[in-house]
């Protein structure tokens, strides 16, 4: 399966929307939070919304120890937010989850869920927002589905 990332922010809402799809190791995924992080929008207080399903892990526990001290040790990927993975799968869901247990220096809170419901409500976001949202993960993964059929 083809690796894909892609992600949108949203300055006025304080949120940044990430989508993956394919199979990811840790180096690529530490390269896409790389990405975001050097976007001229991007804020580390900004909450995300990461939409994990379509993709497969391909990270050892290991690995997400040493990602949590990447990013502790002078990194700008992460101020005080919060921090949503939308998951359907134990593959998604093991990664977030040894995050959220191990992430004790950041000032992120995480929520992992299965729904966009769960998470918008997690970033509190307004009916209108919520709808705005989801319309656009949707143009994200519909651009992405007409690069590969490209």
């Amino acid at each position: 399966m083809l690796k894909k990332f892609s992600y949108k922010i949203l300055s006025d809402k304080s949120l940044i929307l990430e989508y993956y799809s394919g199979d990811f190791n840790i180096k690529e995924f530490i390269e896409s939070k790389d990405k975001v992080s050097k976007d001229n929008d991007y804020n580390p207080n900004f909450d995300i919304i990461h939409d994990f399903r379509d993709i497969k892990f391909q990270i050892e526990a290991e690995e997400i120890f040493q990602y949590i001290q990447h990013i502790s040790f002078g990194s700008i990927l992460f101020g005080k937010r919060r921090s949503v993975a939308i998951t359907s799968n134990p593959n998604q869901l093991v990664p977030p989850m040894l995050f959220k247990l191990n992430k004790e220096n950041l000032p992120v809170s995480v929520k992992i869920c299965s729904t966009y419901e769960r998470a918008f409500s997690f970033i509190g976001l307004t009916i209108n927002e919520k709808i705005l949202v989801e319309s656009l993960f949707n143009e994200i993964k519909n651009s992405i589905l007409q690069t590969d059929r490209s």
